[in-house]
């Protein structure tokens, strides 16, 4: 995760790091807690198309 690009953003470790660790609490059945870590991202970060994919998958855990 880190280092990847879009024609503009690259994801920072700090922020790929919280992108995986919402992955893993959503693993985990808690998804409160990775909703919590994904708030932490960064708003144009989570414009990148992996975050956008932890994005959705959060949001419709919590909404289930």
């Amino acid at each position: 995760m880190a280092g990847m690009k879009t024609r503009a953003q690259t994801i920072s470790l700090q922020n790929a790091v919280r992108l995986r660790s919402a992955e893993l609490w959503l693993q985990l059945g808690q998804p409160m807690q990775a909703l919590s870590e994904l708030q932490r991202v960064p708003l144009r970060i989570r414009k990148h198309p992996k975050a956008m994919r932890v994005c959705r998958s959060v949001y419709q855990a919590v909404l289930d």
